[in-house]
């Protein structure tokens, strides 16, 4: 049988009817039984364990990656509180694995390690390393989970994904699941979990962002963790006032920059504030242009140090970006147009994004469907997106956006990255 994918998603009010509606239209498309299912939902876990039981049911031979999205799948259509993406049996294998402790640094290295091992246990040798990763994981150390797919698969091996999602609160009610024939139904509010892909077609990664870059720019002289406590030898905070302060006064309609002091951001929003001018860590990217990981600001610290959702490592070139509400629905504008040689996509765009443009979030359901000429889509809002950068490495970063496309042909004659 041919590679095939399909997208179905319900705004039904009944759990169960959602889930029976979304996987109706997945294999009516499918014409054939799936053996992927991918599942992303706004809901609590409690209900998602109860849907990913009937969904086994339903299809007890399919492997299934489950992950919480803020409002949910992201379509064609826009928004609708649950989705489903499968693949047929004749899109090639599929192998998942899930394994608790992915939210802090001292554990999470080596949990997507246990992920990745119990993928590849249920897989034949003889596919050598994936196309690809599909990766969901609860955040909070990313970084870690990337190290720990590469101790497993090799550093070559490109990983798409998005850290799970709540609903806008950072109360932690995100989750990630998983099920399979020899996988037992796992959903959790701590783990990681990975896909991998052998798919028969080539397949593409995206990984890019709705930003540009602005003259300002310093080195990080002193970080910890997820802080860069200085910013050329100075308080991050303040340097961060002088390249950002107009849109941040802007944003909290000050009259001037003048009142503006670490004091007051640290008793403010900065999530909210700083989503137009987030920060980049700047590396070598294609024909010698630079190419940026977004970092979001999250807060100051009493040493006037900025906190992130992603590492600012000491050395690293910061860049202070600048974006608007029309770039973040737009997009991928130019970047993925008139590619009608893809089949279906998978996509993962920025939680930080979608809860700026609120309402207008549904447009960049359209936007993406549009690039792919209304192919099969799903996408999520995630907290953190992990992509290949050009020079072939794996990074996590902010208000960023990822795709992960399923093209014609064979991976034999045209293999993707």
């Amino acid at each position: 049988a041919p590679f095939a994918c399909a997208a179905g998603q319900s705004e039904a009010l009944v759990p169960a009817a959602q889930c029976a509606e979304a996987f109706a239209q997945v294999v009516s498309s499918l014409a054939s039984a799936p053996k992927f299912l991918l599942v992303t939902s706004s809901a609590p876990s409690e209900q998602v364990q109860r849907q990913l039981a009937l969904l086994r049911e339903l299809a007890p031979s399919a492997t299934i990656h489950a992950v919480s999205s803020l409002r949910g799948a992201l379509g064609a259509t826009g928004t609708n509180p649950f989705g489903i993406f499968g693949l047929s049996e004749g899109s090639g294998s599929t192998s998942v694995g899930i394994a608790e402790g992915a939210s802090s640094p001292e554990t999470a290295r080596e949990a997507a390690r246990r992920a990745v091992r119990h993928a590849l246990a249920e897989t034949p040798k003889s596919l050598g390393e994936p196309d690809a990763v599909f990766l969901s994981a609860t955040p909070g150390a990313e970084e870690a989970v990337l190290a720990g797919i590469a101790d497993e698969l090799g550093r070559d091996v490109p990983v798409m994904g998005g850290s799970a999602a709540d609903q806008g609160s950072l109360d932690g009610s995100w989750w990630v699941g998983a099920c399979g024939p020899s996988t037992p139904l796992t959903v959790s509010a701590d783990a990681v979990v990975v896909t991998l892909l052998w798919p028969t077609v080539p397949t593409e990664l995206i990984f890019s962002s709705c930003y540009k870059p602005t003259a300002a720019s310093g080195v990080v002289t002193r970080a910890e963790g997820r802080e860069a406590i200085e910013i050329d030898g100075r308080p991050a905070a303040e340097v961060y006032i002088e390249w950002a302060g107009a849109e941040l006064a802007k944003q909290l309609g000050a009259a001037d920059t003048a009142s503006l002091t670490p004091a007051l951001l640290a008793t403010e929003n900065l999530l909210a504030l700083s989503t137009l001018r987030p920060l980049a860590s700047v590396t070598d990217g294609e024909d010698g242009k630079p190419f940026h990981t977004l970092l979001h600001p999250s807060g100051v610290t009493e040493r006037g140090g900025l906190t992130f959702f992603a590492i600012p490592a000491e050395g690293d070139e910061l860049v202070c970006m600048s974006g608007t509400s029309n770039d973040l629905s737009a997009l991928t504008a130019g970047v993925a147009a008139g590619r009608g040689d893809v089949q279906g996509a998978l996509a993962i765009y920025c939680g930080g994004c979608a809860l700026h443009l609120a309402d207008d979030l549904d447009a960049v359901g359209e936007n993406l469907s549009r690039l792919i000429d209304g192919k099969p889509l799903m996408g999520m809002c995630t907290y953190g997106e992990q992509g290949q950068t050009p020079n072939g490495a794996s990074q996590h970063g902010n208000l960023m956006y990822s795709m992960l496309t399923f093209g014609k042909g064979t991976r034999e004659t045209q293999r993707g990255v």
